[in-house]
């Protein structure tokens, strides 16, 4: 399976928060521009749970957080163009692991087939823009 680099940057990120006893349950909305071999802009959606202490990052309600969502990714790869959607699981602990999915069925366009995986990681304190890898077929 080809695998394609990707760089993006966060141009938005909005949560809103609720704390229920020691932990944090918070609904994520994020828009991003992405470039290099995937080119074009993403919608993200996730549900993030902190735990832990607090944390050093002022912005994060404790030193870790789980979270799961979608991604729907509007432009092209290697030329060819549609939209598909990416199922996100991942880690924060300073620093971020996520994976990556395809959600079968999703493409259109020259992309309707697409089909794979893929995977970042920003170390702490990291800043813009981040790399990501895309295994994908079409």
């Amino acid at each position: 399976m080809p695998s394609y680099k990707v760089s993006f940057t966060t141009d938005t990120w909005t949560e809103d928060k609720e704390v229920l006893g020691d932990l944090t349950l918070s609904r994520v909305r994020t828009e991003r521009t992405l470039s290099g071999c995937v080119e074009g802009k993403a919608l993200a959606m996730y549900i993030m749970v902190y735990f832990g202490p607090p944390g050093e990052d002022p912005r994060c309600p404790a030193a870790k957080a789980s979270f799961d969502g979608e991604m729907i990714i509007h432009g092209s790869i290697d030329g060819k163009s549609g939209s598909f959607a990416l199922r996100a699981t991942g880690l924060y602990t300073g620093g971020v692991e996520t994976s990556w999915t395809v959600v079968e069925g999703s493409g259109t366009g020259e992309l309707q087939a697409i089909k794979g995986t893929g995977a970042y990681s920003i170390p702490p304190n990291h800043s813009c823009p981040t790399d990501a890898v895309l295994d994908v077929e079409f």
